[in-house]
């Protein structure tokens, strides 16, 4: 990769794109790869599973980095540990675009999906945002069912969701990301303040009419992320409106999920896997009501 060095935000976002493309275009994925945007590079990951359930899975990455490559692996055993089939969506870098496209693309992948895959158009839905990802997922969702579309559940992982919220108000721990990186990510993919208080860019400001909508939602914050306070005030209005919705707070840093579950197949005793797999697995449990 060239040097970064003295590079802005969104020139790092750009120069990344470029690699995080060339390589998932060249990799050997465990999902298999599907364009389902013309005249788009875009490139979902799917991954088929054996039961008639859907889950649509949309990284992090500050609205801006990272691709479906980065959570191959996670994609691939959460088909493996619970058999539903698994879209890898993917979505413009907020470099390049702002917001609405990245939930427009998103939204469009799972039609012109669904018109692929029509076994699965009837099958429960499910969906997984990590980070600014779980931000997209909440929005998507709410979206989804504005539209009479049902949604069986939601697993958001240390959610953004307020982008309205000055990031020098927010707690500071160690190694956590700096003030001017937030106003960074919040600028690139909404440039507008005055539409930073639209729900689907800053779900926290959902009314409670909207928030009735919601499936049942499972939380997961960390205590020593700056983004803790989003998701327990998100869960907090989910149960205020009569949703069905937990929260789970871990002493990890923001990302440890997609961070060991990399290592899932080549090092699966790894204790840093086998706690990311074991959240992973209580989040599921409750979410599909088994016992896996």
């Amino acid at each position: 990769m060239l040097s970064e060095d003295n590079l802005s935000t969104s020139e790092k976002a750009l120069l990344r794109d470029r690699e995080s493309r060339k390589a998932l275009g060249v990799a050997a994925t465990k999902g298999d790869k599907l364009r389902l945007l013309p005249h788009r590079s875009l490139t979902c990951l799917f991954y088929l599973g054996t039961k008639p359930q859907l889950l649509l899975f949309i990284h992090g990455g500050g609205f801006c980095f990272k691709s479906p490559l980065d959570d191959d692996e996670y994609c691939s055993y959460l088909r493996d540990a619970y058999g539903f089939s698994v879209l890898n969506l993917d979505f413009s870098t907020s470099a390049k675009k702002s917001y609405p496209a990245q939930l427009l693309e998103l939204r469009k992948e799972y039609r012109r999906f669904l018109a692929l895959e029509t076994g699965l158009a009837n099958a429960p839905l499910y969906l997984f945002g990590l980070s600014s990802g779980a931000n997209l997922a909440t929005a998507l969702t709410l979206m989804l069912r504005q539209e009479t579309i049902p949604v069986s559940g939601l697993f958001l992982g240390y959610p953004y969701l307020d982008l309205t919220r000055d990031p020098n108000t927010r707690p500071v721990f160690p190694e956590t990301f700096p003030d001017w990186l937030l106003k960074d990510w919040t600028e690139l993919y909404c440039p507008f303040p005055e539409v930073r208080a639209n729900p689907l860019v800053s779900p926290l400001k959902m009314s409670s009419a909207e928030a009735t909508l919601f499936p049942k939602t499972y939380v997961i914050t960390s205590e020593t992320d700056r983004l803790r306070d989003d998701g327990v005030a998100f869960e907090t209005l989910l149960t205020r409106n009569g949703v069905e919705a937990f929260h789970f707070q871990v002493q990890e840093r923001h990302g440890f999920l997609e961070r060991n579950m990399k290592n899932v197949y080549t090092k699966p005793d790894d204790p840093g896997v086998l706690f990311a797999k074991k959240i992973t697995r209580q989040a599921f449990t409750w979410l599909l009501d088994v016992d896996k």
